[in-house]
C-alpha cells in the first residue's frame, strides 16, 4: 500500500487529502517570517527573513510550475482559488485571518506593512520590524555598550531622565522611510499622501507625543497625546513632576510632584 496515511497519537486519523486531518492544536505551530522557537531543536539563531511575504497558501497537493507563475502573474485569479486551499491569508487587513474557509486563523505581530503586488503584504525589514532586539556587539571604536534596542514611532526632540524612567516627547512619525524611499525610487505616487502627512506631522499638525520608557528594557510605561509639540529639550523633572514647554508657548506640568 503506497497511499500516505497520518497517525495522530498511535491513531489512524485520516487517509489522503482531506479538509481537515487533525483536530487538536500542534506543539509545534507553523511561523511565518521567523522561526518563534519551538521544540524542534536547541538552537538560538531565529533565522529572520528580510523582504515582502504578499500572500500565503497553503495546498494538500503539489501545485505545478505552470499554475504557480499563472497564479503569480494574475493574483485576481490566484485569490479565487482560495477555497481551494486549507489556508489563504492575503495580509491585506493585515491580519492572518485564514481567507480559505477553513478556519485556520493564525496572528501577526512585531511585522512592519508594506505594498504588495496586490494590496498590502507583510514587510520583514532588516532589524525585525521594529520592538526589543538583542544588544548588539559594540563597534570596535565604540566604548558604548547598548542593553537594549527599540525602535519608537515618534521622533525625539525632548528628553529627560526620571530615576528608572526615561521620559521621551516629540511629533509621531507616521512614515516608514525604508519602505517609503523604495516606493520613490520605484515612481510609485502611492506615497506622496504619507509623505504629506509626515510634513504636517513635524510642523505640528497632529500633536505630540509623550512616552515614559524603562531604562532597563525599553519597555513603555505609558504613553500621552501632547496638544502641542516641545520646544527642543524643553523637558525638565522637578519635584516629583515633568514639566514641558511647548512651541506654542506654554508650559505644561504632568505630576502632582511635592515638596512645594
Amino acid at each position: 500500500d503506497k497511499s500516505m496515511k497520518l497517525y495522530v497519537d498511535g491513531e489512524l486519523a485520516a487517509q489522503g487529502a482531506a479538509p481537515a486531518l487533525i483536530d487538536k492544536m500542534p506543539l509545534q505551530p507553523l511561523d511565518l517570517g521567523m522561526d518563534a522557537g519551538g521544540s524542534v531543536g536547541d538552537y538560538r539563531d531565529t533565522f529572520r527573513f528580510t523582504g515582502l511575504i504578499d500572500e500565503l497558501r497553503i495546498s494538500h497537493r503539489e501545485l505545478g510550475a505552470e499554475e504557480i507563475a499563472a497564479r503569480f502573474a494574475d493574483p485576481e485569479k490566484a485569490r479565487a482559488a482560495n477555497p481551494d486551499a486549507v489556508l489563504a491569508c492575503s495580509f491585506d487587513t493585515p491580519s492572518g485571518r485564514d481567507e480559505s474557509g477553513h478556519g485556520n486563523d493564525g496572528t501577526v505581530a512585531g511585522v512592519a506593512v508594506g505594498k504588495g503586488k496586490l494590496g498590502n503584504a507583510l514587510w520583514f525589514r532588516k532589524r525585525g520590524g521594529g520592538g526589543n532586539a538583542k544588544p548588539a556587539a559594540p563597534a570596535k571604536a565604540s566604548y558604548v555598550e547598548r542593553d537594549w534596542n527599540h525602535r519608537v514611532d515618534l521622533f525625539a526632540q525632548a528628553m529627560a531622565l526620571a530615576g528608572d524612567t526615561l521620559l521621551v516627547a516629540g511629533p509621531p512619525d507616521v512614515m516608514d522611510e525604508e519602505y517609503t524611499f523604495e516606493r520613490i525610487m520605484a515612481e510609485d505616487d502611492s506615497v506622496d499622501a504619507v509623505l504629506e502627512e509626515q510634513r504636517a506631522a513635524l510642523k505640528g499638525a497632529s500633536g505630540g507625543v509623550l512616552m515614559a520608557m524603562s531604562v532597563k528594557d525599553g519597555g513603555t510605561a505609558q504613553r500621552l497625546k501632547l496638544e502641542a509639540l516641545p520646544v527642543w529639550d524643553g523637558m525638565a523633572v522637578a519635584r516629583g513632576a515633568l514639566f514641558v514647554a511647548d512651541r506654542e508657548g506654554a508650559v505644561t506640568r504632568f505630576g502632582k510632584g511635592g515638596g512645594e
